[in-house]
């Protein structure tokens, strides 16, 4: 076989891959963020895919070396391309199971007989259950979540506020 054969036939096989990366990129998520960038990516990738076709097609005349590179940068745009969507997918799928599990532990601290009070690291309060809220008669928003210490209203406060929603 001819250097120029293995050259051709180099040249096809990266025009090949090359075109699959591009069709397997248009198969990836990308996450919600993501849409303009992963549209660029796309963009280029199929933009080099032409590029490797038209010189398939021209017959262009390049050197081992070229061909043997536009083959391994195809393997290896083809290989980034399924990592990226296994990626993607496994971060769907570690979303969906947190968004589970924070369904689960919420549906816990509604229904524990207890008050329960949960702070963040720096002893914010982010919030307290269904239970501490009738404990004290006050409802979540009159308790200052997010703050570094509990402010509750006084029960005037909560009163008032009462009359102006038409709660007696």
């Amino acid at each position: 076989m001819s250097s120029e054969a293995i050259v051709y036939a180099m040249s096809i096989a990266a025009a090949i891959l090359q075109v699959i990366a591009v069709v397997v990129a248009f198969t990836v998520e990308p996450g919600r963020e993501r849409h303009f960038v992963w549209f660029l990516i796309i963009a280029a990738l199929a933009l080099q895919a032409w590029r490797r076709v038209s010189v398939v097609i021209a017959g262009s005349h390049a050197s081992v070396f070229d061909a043997l590179c536009a083959l391994v940068v195809s393997i290896l745009l083809l290989a980034g391309i399924v990592m990226l969507r296994r990626l993607f997918a496994d971060t769907r799928a570690a979303t969906a199971e947190l968004a589970d599990a924070r369904a689960k532990a919420e549906l816990f601290v509604d229904v524990s007989g207890a008050i329960i009070v949960v702070m963040d690291p720096d002893g914010r309060f982010l919030r307290i259950n269904e239970k501490g809220q009738d404990i004290l008669g006050l409802p979540e928003e009159h308790i200052d979540i997010g703050s570094g210490s509990p402010r509750f209203p006084s029960p005037r406060c909560v009163r008032s506020s009462e009359k102006d929603s038409g709660r007696s």
